[in-house]
């Protein structure tokens, strides 16, 4: 098997030497001098020759390859080319770890036409596992002073899945029940793809459940990002990045991912088994060293069953009653995703990228809900049942382009990106309100049904624009700047229609219908000046920005608004020695209503819980304060951070109640939080074959809404704990198991309860092949629980969802050099002196 992986493998390189000469060079072979290069293959331990190790020859600047030969059966090799200059060998075989042999300079004027570079000591890959795993695979997480980075590729209870899945193992995230991702207690949280804003800001639930997790190579979380970043987002970023592919030549991969769950998500010796989620992944890629194309496409379908109930007493009346609801019902579908990304390199200075994709989603979804209102001797008075249906389409687009040219100064560069996502969104809601009396099957004498329709479009546009130049004045200190700037316009139509019986028509209802418009333009400019002296490091960031608004019904006038903001950002480092570090730092944010937040359209869905945007939320803004430390030691590290966050005009949900059953959500700006927390993060290897890490957030928050309602105000503590244990086993065995407890936590109005959460995880290697087993909500324990205390009324919220449920994940590499880009990985590591636990 290896010789004939080797046979291709050199027949690949000499076509594409033949090719890269052909192509590359600007004289004919026929004027350059022939070079002989010779040297001889061993084994490290057995110092046997080894037969058909690929010797490849590369330019070094540009890392062009031109020539290249495999060993004979005493393990030597003899290449000769014709052409002069500087120039590495890659000397590379399947079960060793490749070896990079520089400084090959083949120049006439030296007289040397025969260099012979003396015998090569291959190290076999079972060596490096028996030695130390840690050089093999990188690390779940890694930390650098101003971000952390978690890699996906070792977070194997996300196999699978989707980037939700994956935030749920990323230290300082939670992923709450709706899918909401908070950081540090906030979920004003701003997401990045590939260093660009995804598209539809606020709406970053339906687009991270569009990613797959196996197309993400890790994630970056900045809690405190410098001035080049864009403010957005109270409690910092998260960047995901994206897998590019590294190895030469035709590549391909198929992954097919199938799950199992429960529809009674509530009890679990009850179970009733059905089939979700499903998903696959085909992805393939050619890279011919000056350009490289990949095309990647993924259909997913999944499917959730929601249970629930609401209590509410109603203190307003002169005799308290009570409202009881329980719902049940199910809503998924399938997302079919195709993306494709073309770069060129015409050399090792200039990259020119263009990337594309096409999301289209299809959902569908119907619950059922019971209420009756009782009175004070918990008698019925009123019973109904609320019908919902709903279909939902949406079609995203990403058309991003993008340009790095490196000067010749180390460091010395410039980025161009450009990115533009149109999207297009119909859905359609029905909802029919039927009255029973009390033996809860026969219709209502006296009171009638109630049905209506919405039929709602969203049609959105984002644009963005960043330019980065980064100037070295020596190895220590460089100055960075540049310009970005954001465009969003929002179209949001909605018809509502009522339903009426007579004439057996739904008849459109203008006076509840909605027609809004929302556009954003952010303009910045930014510097960042960073230097280091002896063990200090600073850094000193200011950003400006510019943003124009304009939010309106589509038949009314303009309502533009524009402000101008100053963001400063800061960071001291200290190194007390190669294994501590010390840093305090600071930026100024912002969070700018989301358009859904402003929109004051009334959603009538949940009935009488409705729901409406505020049009006059102002941005909030925030100062952010941390002390960090990183100890590293032997077998793991530990790393606790400090943090405070001061806001104004916060914006936060807000229950009224305007009449004796009615309850309307909507937004307000609070007059001001504090929220003061401690994150820890420690990671130990146990043994060689377990490693364990923890990661605990705890906040205590102070929120004054007393500007909106004298009685809201409220202190609470709050946060969670995750303990990952990875065990590494015998014959590429691999385990993970991940438990999660989210404490309870006060809020302006009431308490959202805690919970337990769980994920068991096995994996299986081979070669070529990839099978892993997921057993997701293990206890079946992750159900959300909120209380709303007010003088006026008490109301408690039950909801489970999903319930538990496992997932199977096939994974298969059909060809292409994979053995020798996990290789690179494990020499890339080695040079950049990675830390590995």
């Amino acid at each position: 098997m290896k010789k004939l992986f080797a046979l291709l493998t050199a027949f690949i390189l000499l076509i594409s030497c033949v090719y890269s000469q052909n192509t590359s060079q600007n004289v004919t072979s026929k004027e350059m001098p022939e070079f002989t290069i010779s040297g001889k293959v061993i084994d490290s331990l057995s110092n046997n020759p080894l037969e058909f190790v690929v010797i490849a020859l590369y330019q070094t600047k540009d890392s062009i390859l031109v020539n290249g030969t495999t060993t004979d059966i005493n393990g030597n090799f003899v290449l000769k080319h014709k052409g002069i200059g500087n120039f590495y060998i890659q000397v590379s075989f399947v079960g060793y770890a490749n070896k990079i042999i520089p400084n090959i300079i083949l120049n006439p004027r030296s007289g040397n036409f025969n260099i012979n570079i003396g015998t090569i000591k291959l190290r076999p890959s079972a060596y490096l596992l028996q030695s130390i795993e840690v050089v093999a695979e990188k690390p779940m997480i890694e930390l650098r002073a101003d971000k952390r980075i978690i890699n996906v590729d070792q977070v194997l209870t996300s196999k699978g899945g989707t980037a939700l899945d994956v935030l749920e193992n990323v230290p300082g995230v939670e992923v709450d029940e709706d899918g909401n991702v908070s950081l540090r207690g906030s979920q004003n949280v701003t997401i990045l793809v590939d260093n660009r804003p995804i598209a539809l800001l606020g709406d970053n639930k339906t687009i991270l459940e569009q990613i797959n997790a196996e197309e993400i190579e890790n994630i970056e979380i900045l809690t405190n990002p410098s001035a080049k970043y864009s403010p957005e987002g109270t409690s910092g970023i998260l960047n995901l990045q994206l897998k590019k592919q590294k190895s030469f030549g035709l590549n391909s991969m198929i992954r097919v991912s199938g799950g199992m769950m429960n529809e009674n998500i509530e009890d679990f010796s009850k179970f009733k088994p059905f089939l979700s989620p499903f998903s696959a992944m085909f992805a393939i890629s050619y890279d011919a060293k000056k350009f490289t194309v990949n095309l990647q496409y993924s259909p997913r379908y999944n499917k959730h069953y929601e249970k629930g109930s609401t209590y509410t007493e109603n203190y307003n009346l002169n005799e308290m009653h009570y409202l009881n609801q329980n719902n049940y019902g199910n809503h998924g579908g399938w997302n079919h995703n195709l993306q494709g990304t073309i770069e060129w390199r015409p050399n090792n200075n200039n990259t020119l990228g263009f990337y594309a994709a096409y999301r289209y989603r299809l959902n569908s979804g119907e619950s059922t809900t019971w209420a009756e209102y009782l009175d004070t001797l918990k008698n019925p008075t009123q019973i109904y049942n609320i019908i919902r249906t709903s279909n939902d389409t949406s079609q995203n687009m990403s058309f991003a382009l993008y340009y790095t040219h490196k000067f010749p100064k180390k460091d010395h560069k410039l980025d161009v990106n450009a990115s533009l996502y149109p999207s297009y969104s119909p859905r359609m809601n029905i909802i029919k309100r039927n009255y029973f009396e009390s033996d809860y099957t026969t219709p209502s004498e006296t009171m009638q049904p109630f049905w209506n329709k919405t039929f709602s479009i969203s049609d959105n546009l984002q644009g963005y624009l960043k330019i980065d130049y980064s100037y070295p004045f020596n190895d220590s200190t460089k100055i960075e700047g540049g310009f970005e700037s954001n465009l969003r316009i929002y179209d949001m139509d909605t018809r509502y229609y009522k339903y009426l019986f007579n004439e057996n028509i739904y008849l459109l209802d203008s006076m509840q219908s909605n027609h809004f418009l929302y556009d954003e333009y952010v303009n910045a400019l930014y510097a960042v000046f960073n230097t280091k002296i002896k063990k200090w490091g600073f850094s000193l960031g200011l950003r400006g920005e510019m943003t124009n608004t304009n939010a309106r019904q589509a038949d009314s006038t303009d309502n533009k608004n524009t402000y101008y903001s100053l963001y400063p950002t800061g960071a001291i480092s200290y190194n007390i020695n190669k294994k501590q570090q010390i840093q305090f730092s600071y930026s100024r944010r912002v969070y700018r209503p989301w358009f859904g937040y402003l929109n004051p359209y009334i959603d009538y869905s949940s009935y009488p819980y409705i729901s409406s945007g505020n049009p006059f939320l102002k941005p909030q803004y925030i100062n952010s304060f941390e002390i960090s430390f990183m100890q590293y030691f032997k077998k793991g590290l530990i790393a606790p951070s400090i943090f405070y966050r001061k806001t104004t005009d916060m914006i936060s949900s807000y229950i009224k109640q305007l009449n004796d059953t009615v309850y309307l959500t909507t937004f307000e700006n609070f007059k001001s939080s504090n929220s003061y927390g401690l994150e820890i993060t420690f990671q130990y290897r146990i043994a060689d074959y377990w490693n364990l890490m923890l990661n605990t957030v705890f906040h205590y928050n102070v929120i004054d809404g007393s500007n909106v309602d004298a009685s809201v105000k409220s202190e609470s503590y709050g946060g969670f704990a995750r303990l990952n244990n990875q065990f590494k086993l015998p014959k590429n065995w691999n385990i993970q198991w991940m438990i999660m407890y989210r404490l309870p936590t006060e809020t302006g109005q009431g308490k959202r309860g805690g919970f337990l959460n769980s994920h068991l995880s096995v994996q299986k290697s081979w070669d070529r092949l990839e099978l892993s087993m997921t057993v997701r909500n293990l206890f079946n324990t992750a159900h959300f629980k909120m209380e709303y205390y007010q003088p006026t009324y008490y109301s408690l919220i039950k909801n489970y969802h999903g319930g538990l449920g496992i997932r199977i994940n096939i994974k298969y590499k059909l060809f292409g050099n994979y053995k020798e880009k996990h290789l690179n990985n494990i020499d890339e590591m080695e040079n950049n002196g990675t830390n590995m636990f």
